[in-house]
């Protein structure tokens, strides 16, 4: 199993000013492929693949761990393979034609070949598959494009949404109405509008009987003038009384 490289400093050379480093990196190839981090994984099938291929032995020596621990890496890198997701939906890629779907699964192939091998050939087969699907997705684009602007046509509901996807802006913010009508678009008019709303919003309740609430106003009013006992039971108030 390979190690990570080693870096040291020699403080024995005194012919510059500089301090020579020496690295050592380990002759063992490195025999495992780095899984992409910017795909979606079925962890379910994730789980059923490494479930059924993964091995087990009786770890005697630390030769039997190295070991051990490399088919683990192998092991669960053809786990993430098997279970990685397109990035593309399903209902996406089936509105493609057939041809191009070929060519993005030869591209895949390619890539797990890839990543399995590290082949410089392999490399430069994928590289070319893959501006090759570039150019074509973007060709197709580019017809299906033209396509909606026919079906289009002159129909007013249409053109708007085509408007809307090339646009992609978001709606305007729309203005605040004064109490005379008018809009107001400042940020200082607006504050206004929202104060005099809840100012109208939140007013005390009108009550029918004036006199109940003179005579309750009056009381509350004596109430708090006087100095309050300790053993003194409060007055409650009701709305009703």
């Amino acid at each position: 199993m390979s190690t990570d490289p080693s870096i040291d400093v020699l403080d024995d050379h005194m012919m510059s000013d500089h301090q020579p480093v020496l690295v050592t990196i380990d002759p063992a190839p490195i025999r495992r492929g780095i899984p992409s981090p910017r795909h979606r994984q079925d962890w379910h099938i994730f789980a059923d693949h490494l479930s059924k291929n993964l091995r087990s032995f009786q770890v005697d020596s630390p030769d039997d761990v190295d070991r051990l621990a490399l088919e683990l890496t192998e092991s669960i890198t053809r786990a993430l393979e098997a279970s990685r997701l397109s990035t593309t939906s399903h209902r996406k890629r089936a509105q493609l034609p057939a041809g191009i779907r070929d060519m993005i699964e030869d591209k895949r192939r390619l890539r797990r070949l890839y990543q399995r091998t590290r082949c410089p050939t392999i490399k430069s087969q994928l590289n070319a598959m893959a501006e090759r699907v570039s150019a074509v997705l973007e060709d197709h684009a580019v017809d299906s494009w033209y396509k909606t602007i026919e079906r289009a046509g002159e129909d007013w509901r249409g053109i708007h949404c085509i408007c809307r996807q090339v646009s992609r802006k978001s709606e305007p913010i729309r203005p605040l109405l004064a109490s005379d009508g008018t809009p107001r678009y400042r940020a200082t008019y607006r504050v206004e509008i929202f104060a005099d709303h809840l100012e109208t919003q939140f007013q005390p309740y009108p009550a029918e009987d004036t006199q109940h609430a003179e005579e309750g106003e009056q009381t509350v009013d004596e109430y708090l003038e006087q100095a309050i006992a300790p053993t003194e039971h409060p007055i409650i108030i009701t709305p009703a009384h």
